[in-house]
């Protein structure tokens, strides 16, 4: 595994809106490197489990018999084809030569053993140092693209903060052109620019109240008729007073009188309710000069409770 990861080619990072996280692939190689290397037992050298020594070993010992076997017959036809003792003592002399051939070469089987053995652990050393190498470049790899990611991050927040700022700022012009477009309108009693903006019953409300406001310009601009400028004002409309009769004052016909209130009511209604405040007037219908005086004492020259009620804003948008 460990070899393998090392062989691999270096993953090629690229930025995206992802954010990277740290794979960390070679812990695991790591860690098994590292168990490797911390449990090697020290090094030791016992021929018998060595099969190099056993192969010298085997081969000597069969040198050995033969070289025992050929001294022995040489040994016994000197002596006319007998055995003897000396015939034995030759074959076994050189036996043991070759037994001692085997001791001589122990030493250098040794030496070849513990070559081995330090070799395999500088082998595992280098390979977790180069592994140690891979994790720490797959780290910087895995920093540098967490930066690259932060800094595109920031960047998009502060464009997109641009952005809002530079949309919040044209809205905000818009609708102070609308606004002014609006107020524009509303001079000359128009009030489908503050429909567009409040709705239509805000804006009603707005056109009513600039209509009592402005009674003069709502007449002039046909905003409202002849009878409801009476009610607003308590006076006939230009160009609207009725002749007096001929004769006394006292006997115009009531008819020449509106049959509203300033508020729009029948005028019979609201003369019975200020006939009921103590007001000394007649309850005929006919909105006179002592109807309207009544009217201008009881509410000061308007029914307040009457008239729209809007938010200060509103109120000064149709003050024109």
């Amino acid at each position: 595994m460990a070899q393998n990861l090392i062989k691999k080619e270096e993953e090629k990072y690229s930025y995206s809106l992802e954010k990277p996280q740290y794979k960390n692939s070679y812990e695991t190689p790591l860690q098994e490197t590292y168990e490797q290397i911390s449990s090697r037992p020290r090094f030791s050298y016992q021929p018998d489990t060595d099969p190099l020594y056993r192969k010298y070993k085997s081969d000597y010992i069969k040198q050995g018999q033969l070289a025992m076997k050929d001294s022995a017959g040489q040994a016994s036809a000197l002596t006319g084809g007998y055995g003897s003792s000396y015939a034995q003592n030759v074959g076994q002399q050189q036996y043991d030569a070759y037994l001692e051939k085997l001791g001589d070469i122990v030493p250098e089987l040794y030496q070849l053993a513990y070559s081995r053995y330090s070799d395999e652990g500088d082998r595992l050393e280098r390979q977790y140092e180069r592994l140690q190498k891979l994790r720490d470049e797959e780290y910087r790899r895995y920093t540098d693209e967490l930066d690259r990611y932060e800094d595109e991050q920031q960047l998009a927040y502060e464009r997109e903060k641009e952005a809002q700022a530079y949309r919040e700022k044209q809205a905000e012009q818009e609708y102070s052109r609308k606004q002014q477009e609006a107020a524009t309108l509303a001079k000359y009693g128009d009030f489908s620019g503050y429909a567009a903006i409040y709705g239509e019953a805000t804006a009603k409300s707005m056109k009513e109240y600039w209509i009592a406001s402005n009674p003069d310009a709502a007449y002039n601009l046909g905003l409202v008729d002849a009878g409801r400028y009476f009610a607003l004002t308590g006076k006939y409309a230009p160009g609207q007073a009725p002749a007096a009769p001929a004769g006394n004052s006292s006997s115009r016909s009531s008819s020449y009188y509106p049959g509203t209130a300033p508020d729009g009511r029948g005028a019979r209604e609201v003369q019975r309710e200020l006939r009921n405040m103590g007001y000394n007037i007649a309850v005929d219908g006919a909105w006179g000069p002592k109807s309207q005086s009544a009217w201008d004492k009881a509410y000061g020259g308007g029914n307040s409770a009457s008239l729209p009620k809007l938010g200060n804003d509103a109120n000064y948008l149709v003050r024109v």
